[in-house]
């Protein structure tokens, strides 16, 4: 697992490095005391993981993490703990608090390897979603929107068919010409007023199923037989609804 430290104290990325180095499978690929010095690392060798202190002279080290040049986890460094809440509302992997104790730091780590090995997409400016979390996605048009599992929904400026070429290996399912579903977090399929319905788990949501996509999904479920398979499921242009 590669890291880089960008924090503006040398003595501060002296010790972390120093706790670093005595990690299994981390490799230390850079460091530096800027953002400028982030993007001198990143086009060397792309971090996985940055520990970025959160006030770095004359820079907000949050606005850095939003800049990042691609995706990493964010692990803040900082003696001020007072910017937590706002660290992990924008997705930081963890925050540690100066001065740094090995056994935090290997907490840190253990997080960071388990994330690293979850199925995960990145949205946004940098924000990691875990793929489970996502309960579906939607178009928009010329944007699509994905509704995660706690309710929250993220806007982007990708297709649907795109998302479907880099999900459907992934267990997401495109049951209409605007839905793509996880076929995880479907509870349930029930006969709705207009034709089959999957009931999703967490979000509280029901997609319709187009009656072209019927065989499709049926055999990605391994539902009904094909000959019942036909005779189902129709679709009124309306894709999805929230449940009371």
């Amino acid at each position: 697992m590669k890291v880089c430290i960008v924090d503006d104290e040398e003595p501060s990325r002296r010790w972390l490095r120093q706790l670093l180095s005595g990690c299994p499978d981390v490799e230390l690929c850079g460091e530096g005391a800027g953002f400028s010095d982030l993007e001198r690392i990143w086009q060397a060798v792309p971090p996985d993981v940055v520990f970025l202190d959160i006030e770095i002279a004359g820079m907000d080290g949050v606005r850095v993490a939003e800049s990042l040049p691609g995706p990493a986890m964010v692990v803040f460094v900082t003696a001020h703990p007072d910017y937590a809440v706002r660290a992990f509302e924008l997705g930081a992997t963890d925050y540690l608090v100066k001065p740094v104790t090995a056994e935090r730091l290997r907490r840190t780590l253990e997080r960071c390897r388990a994330l690293r090995s979850a199925k995960q997409i990145w949205v946004g400016r940098g924000r990691r979603v875990l793929m489970r979390e996502i309960s579906a996605i939607v178009s928009g048009g010329t944007y699509s929107t994905l509704l995660l599992a706690d309710g929250e929904r993220i806007d982007e400026w990708k297709s649907l068919r795109e998302w479907e070429k880099e999900l459907t290996g992934d267990g997401f399912i495109r049951i209409s010409r605007t839905a793509l579903v996880n076929s995880g977090r479907i509870t349930a399929i029930e006969r709705g007023q207009h034709g089959w319905e999957v009931i999703l788990e967490g979000a509280c949501l029901r997609f319709v199923v187009s009656r072209r996509r019927w065989r499709l999904v049926r055999e990605a479920l391994s539902l009904c037989s094909t000959a019942e398979a036909d005779s189902l499921a129709g679709d009124n242009g309306r894709d999805f609804k929230r449940l009371d």
